[in-house]
């Protein structure tokens, strides 16, 4: 489709419905927080104007969502904060950037084939390093058929994925209980905690991120969607459970192992075209970074509704490529996945800790490497609307990530790409997805 345009049609700072305790008003960053990059984490949520519903009155949507919004940040009191020195956020109320904007088309035209840099233009602000002080910008975009998409961007220096989805479903609750008052089937999350430095203990020097270490790459960086349907992630499932080489499969393989077993297959074979003419890269490794969810890890586990902040951490797995062979078992990378993925537990955290002076790149800088995050679910983030028609994540352009989103229907995946633009049509060379 055509380009489309987005004009904000009014900026607000939202604060604290009521103000932070004294008590309450330093939090410390955990060494996980400290070691974040200074990006944001954005989410897309969109809503279909269903012919059904009665017609919407956008002053008075607009006045729930951001009086709700004021009264979960009470509850959420540190996204209305300052980060200070990468060391603490100083809960001061100083409040969010909340925008309105109208969007020059139909919400189905930006779906149905979604092109990253039209939907970055849906953001409060971009997502990349700049000096933005706020934690929390919202976005709510109004299109033409009445449609709205509604974007949340949370600092990684305070939450995670699962931490954001937290927020933003808790944040729904309230605006959803707002406009339908005495309706007992609309629970606000509990009272979270923002303990990650319990757990995580910050370094004695708050300096070391790894900001430097996935800085833009120079090159040129592409991102596109690939989805894995359910027939897809069947025959995956189906390859990884049965080899041709008598080499060890997997068992009951989840659809995130297999799906991020193939993107890395393919990126490897990526990276052995692009070799392909130097002999002396004939022979290397391929390493897969994982993103790893710590919560149900730990001992105790910890309840996802409880505690925010970043709580996630990365476990690797290494496999040799061999550029004159193209017939990289699909299962052998399963079961490489699934160790790395196994062997977090806690006794590998009290590792983590134990090393969390360490560089990031003493772990990241190999040949050839690509870094997979999971997001979900997303699709019980309900304002009064009904879930999301779709949800998606506009990713920062680091070489070589993916992000893979559950489909609607949680049987599929959604697979956000980035690496550069020459791997990139190499990749959908060799890719048969559609």
């Amino acid at each position: 489709m055509a380009s489309f345009k987005v004009e904000v049609t009014s900026k607000e700072i939202i604060k604290p419905s009521s103000p932070t305790p004294p008590h309450l008003r330093t939090i410390q960053l955990s060494f996980i927080d400290q070691f974040e990059p200074s990006v944001y984490i954005p989410l897309l949520f969109f809503y279909q104007n269903e012919p059904t519903q009665n017609p919407i009155d956008h002053a008075e949507q607009s006045l729930f969502l951001k009086t709700s919004l004021s009264d979960i940040l009470v509850r959420f009191y540190p996204l209305a904060g300052r980060v200070k020195d990468n060391s603490f956020i100083d809960c001061n109320d100083e409040g969010v950037e909340f925008y309105e904007a109208n969007v020059s088309c139909k919400l189905l035209e930006v779906i149905e084939k979604p092109n990253l840099g039209d939907l970055r233009r849906l953001l409060p602000f971009e997502p990349t390093f700049h000096e933005k002080n706020v934690i929390l910008g919202v976005q709510v975009n109004r299109f033409s058929c009445g449609g709205i998409a509604i974007c949340v961007c949370i600092s990684h220096k305070i939450a995670d994925g699962t931490s954001s989805v937290q927020f933003t479903r808790a944040w729904a609750n309230m605006a959803r209980g707002t406009k339908n008052e005495g309706d007992d089937h609309n629970p606000v999350a509990v009272n979270p905690k923002f303990d990650g430095a319990s757990y995580f203990p910050p370094r004695d020097s708050p300096d070391g991120t790894r900001t430097q270490e996935v800085s833009m790459s120079k090159e040129k960086i592409v991102t596109k969607r690939f989805i894995f349907d359910k027939k897809m992630i069947a025959a995956l499932k189906e390859q990884a459970t049965s080899t041709l080489d008598g080499s060890q499969s997997v068992t009951t393989p989840t659809r995130v192992e297999v799906a991020s077993a193939f993107i890395w297959k393919h990126l490897i074979r990526v990276g052995a075209q692009r070799m392909a003419h130097n002999p002396d890269l004939a022979m290397t490794s391929s390493r897969a970074i994982v993103s790893v969810n710590l919560k149900p890890r730990m001992v105790p586990p910890i309840p996802d509704d409880c505690s925010i902040g970043n709580f996630a951490w990365f476990t690797f797995t290494d496999s040799v490529m061999n550029i004159g062979d193209r017939k990289l078992e699909h299962a052998e990378l399963v079961r490489l996945l699934r160790e790395a993925i196994r062997k977090v537990d806690d006794s590998y955290i009290k590792i983590v800790l134990q090393q969390r002076h360490e560089s990031w790149s003493a772990n990241t800088k190999k040949p050839d490497k690509i870094e997979i995050e999971q997001k979900f679910p997303f699709y019980d983030v309900n304002f009064g609307w009904g879930k999301p028609t779709w949800v998606c994540t506009v990713t920062t352009p680091f070489k070589n990530v993916a992000i893979l989103l559950s489909t609607r229907c949680g049987e599929g995946i959604e697979a956000w790409i980035s690496t550069t633009e020459e791997d990139m049509a190499l990749l959908e060379r060799d890719l048969e997805l559609h």
